[in-house]
């Protein structure tokens, strides 16, 4: 036990400091197979593990396959140039047009599609108008785990986290609306305070016009095919995963088929490096599951009642996925709760779900480290020569999740 935390606390180390400026994922994939050597996980449950990531990393692959076209048929200047249109040349609208594509987005493709698809965009907006990109970028990094509880798809961490106990449509938006509101109006608004020096001025509106191509055209039909096909699949339980590469390889072909090089371009620009992130996390978490390391917490776990039960549960998922990342924590959580056995913290199973949803989705807003997207978001940033970095979000997120998360869960019913 002490080994595998020994291990575990390497892994972090390595994560955060990234000593040898080296990536994230070299130090996920050392935990990983550390912990296959040490004996801490057997080679059939690491595959299982692997497989578990597997719908996660397919997703993610088709959400970045369909950036990439949009970058290289020019979707997103054609997209920026209508946003500052919109804007009139007011930073301040501006903001408000960025943070409702992000909802809209967050929605009904992903908080995973508002990082990977939108951010792209969002910077060529920024350097359309001639405006400081940071709390353009900013809007999409928050509002991606802000209004990640509106719908199930939101978020693969909900699908996650109810495993068969996916409610229906219905009664999915009876729970989350009003508390996906109150995360959506608080991030909103605190986050614009915290960005109002920056989005002072006016903003360049572009004389020049890019026109609508048929490629343009095929992707904008591809990416509504998709949100329709995910909110289906959610429906029916089918993975998200799957039908997300099923739409966008053959949307590939469609596109750059008599094109060889943005066929590869497309390829190249997938982050090959976070996937490998995400599975290694996969296999460290089932690691701590077959050493028993999962019992023993939840023998710890103190049995609480009222506003101390939610309040100890919601720190402890938090802080959780600030170290180790919203996904694996989601599973690890979903282990607790779905349990009608026990009640976790003294929470009831049903109310620790809902509970866990928006501390899951939300809680993220605090570290870059803390979701999938706010990774991706990150790497996109990178990709437009846009420089920000983890302990400035941090600070952010220290003065935006608190009074977001609260609003959240006191709405919560």
């Amino acid at each position: 036990m002490l080994l595998f935390l020994l291990i575990v606390l390497i892994t972090l180390v390595g994560v955060f400091v990234k000593p040898w400026k080296s990536p994230e994922y070299l130090w996920a994939l050392f935990g990983a197979l550390a912990c296959l050597a040490c004996g801490f996980i057997s080679p059939l449950h690491a595959l299982d593990a692997l497989w578990a990531s597997s719908d996660v990393i397919a997703f993610l692959i088709g959400m970045m396959l369909l950036s990439e076209m949009a970058l290289l048929c020019g979707l997103f200047e054609w997209l920026a140039n209508r946003a500052v249109g919109l804007s009139q040349g007011s930073n301040i609208a501006l903001y408000g047009i960025v943070y409702t594509l992000g909802i809209l987005t967050t929605a009904f493709l992903s908080n995973d599609a508002t990082a990977v698809v939108l951010t792209p965009s969002v910077a060529m907006i920024a350097r359309k108008a001639k405006v400081d990109p940071i709390p353009l970028v900013l809007a999409c990094a928050f509002v991606a785990n802000a209004a990640s509880t509106l719908l199930p798809i939101a978020n693969p961490a909900n699908l996650v986290l109810y495993a068969t106990h996916l409610p229906t449509f219905n009664a999915w938006i009876q729970m989350f609306w009003l508390p996906s509101l109150a995360s959506i109006v608080v991030t909103g608004l605190l986050l614009f305070l915290t960005q109002r020096h920056r989005l002072q001025g006016r903003c360049r509106i572009p004389t020049e016009r890019v026109q609508l191509t048929r490629d343009m055209q095929i992707v904008i039909g591809g990416i509504f095919s998709i949100a329709i096909a995910l909110f289906i699949a959610s429906v029916l339980h089918v993975s998200l995963g799957l039908v997300t590469l099923i739409f966008a390889v053959p949307l590939l072909v469609l596109v750059f088929g008599r094109n060889r090089e943005n066929m590869r371009v497309c390829w190249k620009g997938v982050a090959w490096g976070i996937l490998v992130f995400v599975a290694a996390l996969f296999v460290m978490t089932a690691a701590a599951d077959q050493i028993g390391l999962l019992a023993l917490v939840e023998q710890m776990a103190p049995q609480l009642s009222g506003w101390r039960a939610d309040a100890a549960f919601a720190t402890s998922i938090t802080a959780a996925s600030a170290l180790a990342n919203n996904l694996p924590v989601g599973v690890v959580t979903s282990h607790f709760v779905n349990d009608s056995h026990h009640a976790f913290f003294g929470i009831s199973s049903e109310h620790a779900r809902r509970l866990a949803v928006l501390v899951i989705d939300i809680g993220p807003n605090i570290a870059v480290t803390a979701s999938l997207a706010t990774m991706l978001w990150l790497q996109q940033l990178k990709k437009a020569d846009i420089e920000y970095s983890s302990m400035a979000f941090f600070r952010i997120g220290l003065i935006v999740l608190p009074l977001s998360l609260l609003a959240a869960i006191s709405v919560l019913r």
